[in-house]
């Protein structure tokens, strides 16, 4: 698995929850994870909300969010092509590699 640095936060390069952490809630109904981040001396724990084409992500450091990302996808079984907006960026991915970078107000 990749990984990306997104203003100090290093991140797989994938859409999928469970490459994340440990899973410690899975609700397939409503589409709603919440996982436990690898090596988190703060005790990150981030809550994957899925739709049609898009995850909305919130790392949340006890009941406060620490920081939060988007992303989108078309095809929702490869992993590692998607857009992750995160702050004022998009970032392109197209199977694990960074193809294209945005910056907006």
């Amino acid at each position: 698995m990749n990984i990306y640095r997104f203003y100090g936060h290093f991140l797989p390069i994938s859409f999928n929850y469970k490459d994340f952490g440990q899973v410690m809630y899975e609700n397939n109904v409503t589409q709603k994870y919440l996982v436990l981040k690898i090596q988190s001396r703060k005790g990150i724990i981030y809550e994957f909300n899925y739709s049609e084409n898009k995850c909305e992500v919130y790392a949340k450091v006890k009941t406060s969010i620490y920081y939060s990302w988007i992303d989108e996808f078309d095809n929702k079984d490869d992993y590692e092509t998607f857009c992750r907006t995160f702050k004022n960026k998009k970032y392109y991915f197209e199977k694990g590699r960074l193809i294209k970078e945005e910056r907006f107000k």
